[in-house]
């Protein structure tokens, strides 16, 4: 009865700490895949709801060599104006914490939409990427458009 009642309360915990940082996207690449490319829908709307991490995604990438990376994200603007904060982090290992890598301010308040690239020229053996977008102000509503990012093997 003891173990069952740990296991219930082991999965009640990792089911808080999914939910406390869920990601929107998981891409996991497949054998010698260096590329994956995404296209937004309205679901990947971002406005700023109580100072959240609003939008991320995950890059498995299964390489054993160490890598330098590009991404490329096209944020729209939909209201208001947009600032978003996209971040490039890495890890190693599952419970390692995330490095960040790179990081850009968008401001969109000039006009609809902007292309970022964020590119690493430095390798190195992280398997786990993220990106995620945090909108900093509250008046504000921005879309992801598109994402790609590539993985070079060094």
């Amino acid at each position: 009865m003891k173990k069952f009642i740990g296991l219930i309360i082991l999965m009640v915990s990792i089911l808080f700490a999914s939910q406390s940082f869920a990601q929107d996207k998981t891409f996991n690449y497949v054998g010698d895949q260096t590329y994956v490319s995404y296209t937004g829908t309205t679901a990947d709307t971002i406005t700023n709801v109580n100072s959240d991490t609003l939008w991320s995604a995950l890059f498995v990438t299964n390489n054993s060599v160490p890598l330098t990376q590009d991404l490329q994200v096209k944020i729209t603007k939909v209201s208001g104006t947009p600032r978003v904060n996209v971040v490039l982090q890495a890890k190693k290992f599952t419970n390692d914490s995330y490095t960040t890598i790179t990081s850009k301010l968008w401001h969109g308040g000039g006009g609809t939409d902007t292309t970022i690239t964020l590119s690493n020229a430095t390798a190195n053996r992280y398997r786990f990427y993220r990106v995620y977008f945090d909108a900093t102000t509250a008046t504000q509503k921005s879309r992801i458009s598109y994402i790609e990012f590539k993985v070079y093997k060094e």
